[in-house]
């Protein structure tokens, strides 16, 4: 995972056979869960966060996770929060 400028962003990254656009468009993103991750993310925190997958066949995957770093107990973006 890494922090930028008050965004904590989780990476899954490999060189595995990877899926195509065509791939992809048949099963939605990847699958109701991902699906439902995406959505709650976006709802709670804004469009500009949640679950985004980038992959290119016999390439790879890479899956990032976007939200807002937030301190315990907290319902909202607290800003710069990189570092603590």
């Amino acid at each position: 995972s890494r922090c930028e400028e008050g965004v904590l962003v989780f990476e899954v990254i490999d060189n595995g056979k990877g899926f195509g656009a065509e791939e992809k468009a048949q099963k939605g993103m990847t699958g109701i869960g991902i699906d439902n991750i995406d959505k709650r993310i976006k709802t709670w925190h804004g469009e500009s966060y949640g679950v985004e997958i980038i992959s290119e066949k016999d390439t790879g995957t890479r899956v990032m996770i976007r939200q807002p770093v937030m301190q315990k107990g907290e319902i909202h973006d607290t800003g710069n929060d990189c570092g603590r």
